[in-house]
């Protein structure tokens, strides 16, 4: 298999959860790509939890906290 890692990116600035939420669908539909998407401090913290399932999931590892973030999850 062959993989590409992009890392990287810039920031979108908002003021509200759901004018962000919208921006989310046009982000995500790019077939065979994995993203790590992090917002505001919490996107540091959670850049690091993120490497850890993409790295799981590029390697075909299970990964417990992979359902906890996944973009169709139930909020």
């Amino acid at each position: 298999m062959r993989l590409r890692i992009l890392i990287g990116g810039a920031d979108a600035r908002f003021r509200n959860a759901a004018w962000r939420d919208r921006l989310m669908p046009g982000r995500t539909r790019r077939p065979r790509s994995l993203f790590a998407l992090g917002y505001g401090a919490n996107g540091i913290t959670f850049g690091a939890v993120a490497a850890h399932i993409l790295r799981d999931v590029c390697t075909e590892r299970e990964n417990d906290d992979a359902t906890l973030f996944r973009f169709d999850r139930q909020h």
